[in-house]
């Protein structure tokens, strides 16, 4: 007895290599319509009995069991052939009609049992695919450094079909035409190249915005002669799309030529990349956003020096040169206040330069982390202005480059308060670990300030800080009264 399943064009047959009860089972395909007795059936859907298989040309010999009659009869499902069960016997004319009509019920009973079989393993597998689905959002979702985002898509695209290559290209809609970012597994790096709209699979798809599906791609008209030496024979290409918009294309591919992508791969890859797409373009924005911060920050600097080290240092000049012109008169004593005024304009220009470096973001704090960029920085700045400083960090562990930078930036801002406004003699910063966040406080014993007077008008750098803090899912809280000093405390959660 043997039983074939219909699979892409062929009967799958499995069958015993000998009579033995727990012989081995052994595999063999057969083309529908093309060979054997099987094959005639699985094209015909009809039941086809030989009485001696010697006198028939149809007939394959697959296993070493003697054979000389042989009923085959068609196994359906909704009205489409999915299978045969073939019977053989030793004996000549061994079968008759009866056999056919019991056999060809026992087949309509196996293709029910079949098609519910196969109906339950698509929902299992739907079900997989759905939690594959869900997991790989939730993992690119979190990822917002583009580079590492588009690697990670890749990949993810690759395991989530079961196959061996794959790549990735953003398309740039000022030059017509899809980059390569991201490859995976492919034996020559093509990272880099551009592939104009309607070349190949990936800029045809760029172009029609439409899934593709290549079964032979080197023997497909449109491929491209880069791809020449690359193992690739069957390829998905699908666009990622967000709001209506081509963000770019992925492509993946199989070298085994009998793994033929089908309509349900399609629709998988299709799915997984409009989620992908979506990442992709919130970590573009995230980028835009991070130089679009970057040129403000660049023009407040340049704001900054030209209103404070700039100024400063025209009027040390101009004291310079009113004091040359008095000693020169012999005016000693009027020389000597305007040398007091250089000197003391050009300390606030050297403390107003400590604090533009500052502002930039020091290697340290990439280097050694917020505690050890925090510490150096009340030593190398509020120290040398003659504050007197207390700076405690307690379990901070491990932080976000994200965090960090944040609460780097915010810290900056209060201490630049302090130096120029607060006529403080101590500042004191505390950091810590609460539970589930980072706590930042800073405190000064200066002139102070009621909050409460400067709420909603952007005084004090308050409007950047509130930003800031805003960006991290963070609170601010500010407290102080006038003559009694001021504190800023930030709560972020880890």
């Amino acid at each position: 007895v043997e039983i074939g399943l219909v699979e892409n064009g062929d009967v799958v047959l499995m069958t015993r290599a000998s009579r033995e009860q727990y012989s081995p089972f052994q595999t063999a395909r057969l083309k529908v319509g093309q060979e054997g007795i099987i094959g005639w059936v699985a094209a015909t859907g009809e039941p086809l009995m030989i009485r001696d298989v010697s006198e028939e040309p149809r007939y394959i010999r697959l296993t070493e069991v003697t054979t000389r009659s042989e009923l085959a009869i068609p196994i359906k499902a909704k009205g489409k052939v999915i299978g045969v069960v073939n019977v053989e016997s030793d004996q000549f004319n061994a079968f008759d009609e009866t056999d056919v009509t019991v056999l060809q019920s026992l087949a309509n009973q196996a293709g029910v049992a079949i098609e519910n079989a196969r109906l339950l393993a698509a929902e299992r597998r739907r079900a997989d695919e759905l939690d594959a689905l869900r997991a790989n959002a939730a993992d690119i979702s979190a990822e917002l450094e583009l580079s590492d985002l588009l690697g990670a898509i890749l990949e993810r695209a690759v395991e989530l079909l079961g196959v061996t290559v794959g790549e990735l290209g953003l398309y740039n809609e000022s030059t017509q035409d899809i980059r390569i970012v991201a490859t995976y597994n492919m034996e020559k790096d093509y990272t880099g190249m551009r592939i104009a709209l309607g070349e190949g699979a990936m800029g045809r798809v760029a172009a029609s915005r439409e899934p593709l599906i290549v079964q032979d791609y080197h023997s497909w008209e449109g491929h491209m002669p880069q791809y020449a030496g690359l193992n690739w024979h069957s390829t998905l290409v699908v666009p990622l799309m967000a709001a209506g918009q081509l963000v770019g294309t992925v492509a993946v591919g199989q070298a085994d030529p009998t793994r033929q992508f089908g309509p349900a791969d399609l629709h998988l890859l299709d799915l997984f990349a409009q989620q992908a797409a979506i990442a992709v373009r919130n970590a573009q924005l995230y980028e835009q956003a991070q130089q679009v911060a970057v040129l403000e920050e660049r023009q407040r600097l340049a704001r900054d020096l030209h209103d404070s080290a700039t100024q400063s240092l025209y009027a040390v000049t101009m004291f310079a040169e009113a004091a040359a012109r008095l000693l020169k008169s012999g005016e000693v004593e009027a020389a000597t206040g305007h040398m007091r005024e250089v000197r003391e304009t050009a300390q606030e220009a050297l403390q107003e330069m400590r604090l533009l470096i500052f502002e930039l973001r020091p290697p340290i704090l990439e280097e050694e982390g917020l505690v050890t960029a925090l510490q150096t920085r009340l030593e190398m700045v509020e120290g040398r202005s003659g504050l007197e400083i207390a700076f405690n960090a307690e379990r901070v562990g491990d932080l976000s480059p994200e965090i960090e930078e944040g609460l780097y930036r915010i810290a900056q801002e209060v201490l630049n308060n302090i130096l120029k406004h607060a006529q403080a003699q101590l500042v004191t910063v505390h950091l810590c670990r609460a539970q589930q966040k980072i706590i930042l406080e800073i405190a000064d014993d200066g002139i102070g300030f009621d909050p409460a007077t400067i709420q909603g008008k952007g005084g004090l750098g308050l409007e950047g800080m509130e930003e800031r803090v805003a960006l991290l899912g963070g609170q601010l809280l500010v407290s102080g009264k006038p003559g009694e000093g001021t504190t800023v405390r930030v709560e972020v959660s880890r």
